[in-house]
């Protein structure tokens, strides 16, 4: 009867543990992005940009802030910055999709193209920093975030 008791109470905590979302494996919160910085997004991701295909997406996954080169260094790994030292809160874009980076190639190359496309961008600084890729740099777990805004 005892053990009966114990499986018994094991059951009910499991279930409440459940219910709250304290399990093993807990998802971090996502942070919450200020209402006038959503709205800046917005109207970031759906002007017109060098990055074909953005308008198709739902939603974008924002990385950030963080200084510029320091989003800059992780988002595109290998690449020198020429303004890394820009002042400003900066943030990585991230949408997901297929797109086409329409920039400057040389004679015989084709468009860059890709299933990530990223910009890099900031509210209160000009100059921007767009990226095609396949799939996400695993260095971009390290800046603070995600958060997903929806773009309906």
């Amino acid at each position: 009867m005892k053990r009966l008791c114990i499986v018994g109470l094991l059951g009910v905590a499991t279930l409440a543990c459940a219910a709250c979302g304290g399990g093993g494996t807990q998802s971090a919160a996502r942070p919450a992005l200020p209402t006038q910085l959503v709205k800046q997004i917005k109207a970031e991701v759906r002007k017109p940009s060098i990055i074909t295909g953005s308008s198709s997406a739902n939603t974008v996954t924002v990385y950030g802030p963080a200084s510029r080169g320091a989003i800059e260094k992780i988002s595109s790994p290998g690449a020198t910055s020429v303004s890394a030292h820009v002042s400003g809160s900066w943030y990585l874009i991230v949408l997901h999709g297929s797109f086409d980076l329409n920039s400057p190639v040389p004679p015989g190359a084709q468009e860059p193209h890709g299933r990530v496309a990223m910009e890099v961008w900031s509210p209160t600084a000009t100059g921007r920093g767009y990226s095609v890729g396949n799939r996400l740099p695993k260095a971009v777990s390290r800046l603070r975030g995600p958060a997903v805004v929806d773009l309906g």
